[in-house]
């Protein structure tokens, strides 16, 4: 599996009209990408877990 960074480069790769001395303004976008991508699954995971605790209380409720 890729890496948020890998990812994050092909999608600024996709777009030829970054540029920059060195190519450091791609390397920055793409770093900033992969930090959105890192956020989104993080809260996607958050989310889940909120999701299995309110399962979890209203199973044990109902056991009960």
């Amino acid at each position: 599996m890729a890496t948020d960074l890998e990812k994050a480069r092909k999608i600024v790769g996709k777009r030829e009209f970054f540029v920059g001395r060195g190519g450091t303004m791609r390397e920055t976008i793409a770093k900033a990408v992969a930090e959105g991508i890192a956020l989104g699954r993080q809260e996607g995971i958050e989310m889940a877990a909120a999701t299995l605790r309110d399962l979890a209380k209203s199973t044990a409720k109902n056991s009960n």
